[in-house]
């Protein structure tokens, strides 16, 4: 198949200061009671998981009429910073919902690798797409035709999910004539932009458009050789984030018989008897995993946490994502049996590919400093405090900065890239690098403790692959591409990596010490019975461990296209649609 590679382009107009430190607490939160937990067996299904993979797939065998119990680690937490789309970096660093997962881009025993770098995930209702940046490009058809046929199974090519991609999508931007097609459940608009009201914004688009040509609907028009407004995950008429947690508020609402919400739930290990998998062990209350910051777990009370199980009649299905789903397999016996016996843990399968064959996006960015401020970011504080006159701005006409995630303007060619304002002075450029050769990343326990953190290895730039010298070639046409006029009449200087950096060699340094990325997914990829790194067929079923499945981007055997949230929902759709017809509805 042709190796796809892209750039993708996004103008995000808010401060980057907030990506690392803001963080507010002032809104008021949600949490839900613990139903009866001393009632045993009576669901069908137990989902682990409320993200848009686990998420999905509960709403959806819920609405086929099975009797669904959907557990979260975290809270029922809907705030501002969660809704409100241009305040979306504050529920990165919201301590009532983030989990710092630590991850080395290198191997832990090179030397090389002595540093981690934050890999930020949510523990809420919904996961991780209730802080996500909200893009949601579509995967391209090159990419599902693939894993078709790595899988053997044609129902994975790109003209069979695009009945999912259907039932997902309300496209709230698509013509008249596709409208009836794309009537989904999940609000995709496009950024309202306001580019009169800022002459470097004209200037920036004149550039781009003097070198790629304009493509108004990229996906649902695979010309990627173009640039494109951004597609997200935001309702266009309330100017609001659009996730699963929405769905899943309204799927309750819809069948409160057949979808039970247990949140504050932590899911220690799945019970597997004679090769079958029959429930989950839990305990109850908020904030115990070591990545939330506020975490109550430690040494001295851990044993003493309250456990307690309940059982599904059919299936138990695992959504924790690249990271959490191979921790749990890993804690419930299965995996390579090697690393369990090292930690005292009875081998129920030996599967050797839980917490291998894992990818990502890698990122470096490129920060350009302006003569002058951004004209839409003035007087904006991005709802540190409710003086802040955007956020009132915003409440009284739902159409300005905040009302979109700032992914103004995207592009796409060879190689990759992502463009992002991030101060009010400055233009950070993405550097986004897909389709990477690199399948060496790993996920693996440390001990028998569930509440802790498993050790999380990308393996980045090895021999295998040519991810170093394509984002070298990124970086220099990122240059190229912005050091033009009319844009460049509005730079003061390069800032990173710096105008003084241009040999491959420094490049590479460069993007050895600042590469990072935040989509990992495949660490129990889906495969053919001949593949002994498999973990899952292509129903999602766990190897040889009856009634037990994963529904997440752990499954994929390949990264598929730019942004993995719209592929995730497409997928878990459709295997929703697998477990119901096996189960007969």
């Amino acid at each position: 198949m042709h190796q796809l590679k892209f750039i993708v382009i996004s103008l995000v107009l808010v401060p980057a200061v907030h990506l690392v430190y803001a963080s507010y607490n002032g809104e008021k939160k949600q949490d839900n009671t613990y139903e009866n937990l001393t009632e045993q067996g009576s669901y069908d299904f137990i989902v682990v998981g409320s993200g848009p993979g686990g998420g999905t797939v509960a709403t959806r065998l819920a609405l086929r009429g099975f009797k669904v119990l959907l557990i979260e680690a975290g809270k029922d937490y809907d705030t501002r910073n969660t809704s409100i789309p241009g305040l979306w970096p504050n529920s990165v660093n919201d301590d009532e919902m983030r989990w710092d997962m630590k991850a080395y881009l290198f191997n832990n025993s090179a030397q090389q690798s002595t540093e981690q770098i934050l890999y930020p995930r949510a523990s809420l209702l919904g996961g991780c797409s209730m802080h996500n940046v909200m893009i949601a490009l579509s995967a391209h058809p090159l990419d599902w035709d693939k894993m078709a046929k790595l899988l053997d199974d044609e129902s994975w090519n790109f003209k069979n999910m695009q009945k999912y991609r259907h039932i997902v999508e309300n496209c709230e931007y698509c013509s008249k004539k596709n409208k009836t097609k794309f009537r989904g459940w999940l609000n995709i608009s496009v950024p309202q932009i306001p580019i009169k009201k800022d002459v470097k914004l004209i200037s920036l688009f004149d550039t781009i458009t003097e070198q790629l040509v304009y493509n108004p609907d990229v996906n649902h028009n695979n010309t990627y050789e173009s640039w494109f407004l951004g597609a997200d995950l935001i309702t266009k008429e309330t100017a609001t984030r659009s996730s699963i947690y929405q769905r899943i508020k309204e799927v309750q609402k819809l069948r409160p018989k057949n979808l039970h919400v247990w949140t504050n739930t932590f899911v220690m290990k799945i019970i597997i008897e004679n090769k079958q998998a029959r429930g989950v062990n839990y305990v109850k209350g908020s904030d115990l995993y070591s990545a939330s910051p506020k975490s109550t777990i430690d040494q001295r009370n851990r044993s003493s946490q309250r456990q307690y199980s309940i059982y599904a009649k059919y299936d138990v299905i695992i959504s924790g994502g690249a990271f959490n789903t191979p921790q749990i397999l890993q804690l419930s016996g299965i995996g390579n049996k090697k690393l369990l016996k090292k930690y005292n843990i009875k081998v129920k399968e030996n599967l050797a590919g839980v917490g291998r064959n894992m990818q990502d996006h890698h990122e470096v960015t490129y920060i350009l400093k302006m003569k002058q401020n951004w004209t839409l970011l003035k007087g904006c504080i991005f709802g540190a405090n409710n003086s802040d006159p955007c956020l009132a701005e915003y409440y009284k006409t739902r159409k300005n900065v905040y009302a979109n995630n700032g992914n103004l303007l995207l592009a796409s060619r060879s190689p990759s890239m992502n463009l992002t304002s991030a101060t009010p002075n400055y233009l950070t450029v993405n550097s986004a690098e897909t389709h990477s050769k690199n399948n060496m990343g790993t996920v693996e326990i440390k001990s028998k403790d569930p509440f802790q953190t498993p050790l999380i290895q990308f393996q980045l730039f090895n021999e295998q692959d040519d991810d170093l010298s394509r984002i070298v070639q990124n970086l220099r046409y990122i240059r190229k591409l912005l050091n033009r006029k009319p844009l460049s009449n509005y730079i003061e200087e390069e800032v990173l990596p710096g105008s003084n950096v241009t040999s491959t060699a420094d490049l590479e340094e460069h993007i050895r010490k600042n590469v990072y990325g935040h989509h990992a997914c495949c660490s129990s990829k889906m495969g053919l019975s001949s593949d002994k790194m498999a973990v899952v067929d292509s129903k999602g079923r766990v190897r040889n461990i009856k009634n037990l499945r994963i529904v997440d981007n752990s499954i994929f055997p390949i990264a598929l296209g730019w942004f993995p949230m719209l592929p995730i929902y497409m997928a878990s759709e459709k295997l929703a649609d697998d477990i119901a017809t096996h189960y007969g509805k």
